[in-house]
């Protein structure tokens, strides 16, 4: 149930549709799973305390994949912090004209941070 509850917290924060991006759960790409998966975005994420996988990392970068990897503490000590890192990873990688980074101009117009 442990290795679990990160998931589950990640996920409470992530399926509310955050800054209009859709993230799904247990996506597959290739031979490879994702705990999260952002499609605007390109975006895998893995919540894991083992060191990253160089071999999976090297395949999703040739298919145009990022990833992004949590460790299970971090989720666990503040889930909303760690999807507000998902969030913010997942803005910088998405294409100009999303219209997640309109809704963002329009509520942040000089770009000031709040």
């Amino acid at each position: 149930m442990e290795s679990y509850l990160p998931e589950a917290l990640l996920w409470r924060e992530l399926r509310a549709r955050p800054s209009g991006l859709k993230f799904t759960r247990q996506r597959a790409t290739g031979k490879y799973v994702h705990a999260f998966y952002c499609r605007d975005a390109r975006l895998a994420i893995e919540i894991e305390d083992a060191t990253v996988d160089a071999e999976r990392e090297e395949w999703l970068g040739r298919a145009g994949i990022a990833t992004m990897t949590l460790s299970r503490r971090s989720v666990i000590d503040g889930s909303r912090h760690a999807a507000q890192q998902v969030i913010a990873r997942a803005m910088d990688l998405l294409p100009r004209d999303h219209p997640a980074l309109s809704r963002l101009a329009m509520t942040n117009p000089r770009g000031s941070q709040s």
